[in-house]
């Protein structure tokens, strides 16, 4: 990574510098992931089925209002009402992460959280961003469903309004019933008013359909999401 004047130039630093939605979603960035942080410990302490989510800021709650108002929490809550069972999630999502991260970092550690139910991913986003050729990126989403457990939860990428992730998308639907893995339909036709102000992350009208689409994948009702 380059750097000027001993300051390391991220690709989120770099467009955050030009463009004020990018700056105000990233300096969500630190809260999130602390709130997470402090829900991850209060789930590992309780009792109750266990879910574990992957991935990276969307799945952080990034470009909701509120960490709570984001997809994973939303679809915990739903989990609990649908059930009556105290489901517990366990996020260990990162920001700015690539499926290279998911694979090497995250997906080892659910050694380490005990029994899980299901797991959840959300990834990809930052491959088909930042990685040239595209071809790089789609082979990336080919290695990530193939080493994820079977009957993994896989939701599609934010489309964001840069009309970029269309073939990622394709190819994750295609490719992941291969594996075994039940593809969310999380990003198709919605309007732009899902999206957040950095053209990129959901807003809390994006998450809250990312919400209700990942319900109706596990067989609930969507009307659950409020």
């Amino acid at each position: 990574m380059a750097s000027v004047a001993g300051v390391e130039l991220t690709p989120t630093k770099i467009v955050s510098a030009v463009h004020p939605g990018v700056r105000r979603t990233a300096a969500q960035r630190v809260a999130y992931q602390k709130a997470w942080a402090q829900n991850n410990e209060r789930a590992r302490q309780a009792n109750g089925p266990l879910w574990v989510a992957l991935g990276d800021s969307t799945a952080l709650s990034v470009g909701a209002s509120n960490w709570e108002r984001g997809y994973f929490a939303l679809t915990n809550r739903a989990l609990r009402a649908a059930t009556g069972a105290p489901w517990r999630v366990i996020n260990l999502a990162e920001f700015g992460a690539k499926i290279s991260d998911v694979l090497d970092q995250q997906l080892p550690r659910l050694a380490g959280v005990g029994p899980v139910e299901f797991l959840a991913v959300a990834a990809g986003s930052n491959d088909v961003l930042w990685t040239l050729p595209r071809r790089r990126a789609l082979s990336e989403i080919d290695r990530l469903l193939a080493a994820l457990p079977p009957g993994t939860y896989v939701g599609e990428m934010s489309r964001g309004i840069f009309g970029r992730w269309s073939a990622a998308n394709d190819r994750l639907r295609l490719r992941a019933p291969v594996h075994g893995h039940i593809a969310v339909d999380s990003w198709t036709d919605t309007p732009r008013s899902m999206i957040g102000a950095d053209g990129i992350h959901p807003n809390d009208a994006g998450h809250d359909h990312i919400a209700r689409q990942t319900v109706a994948a596990m067989g609930l009702d969507p009307a659950l999401i409020r």
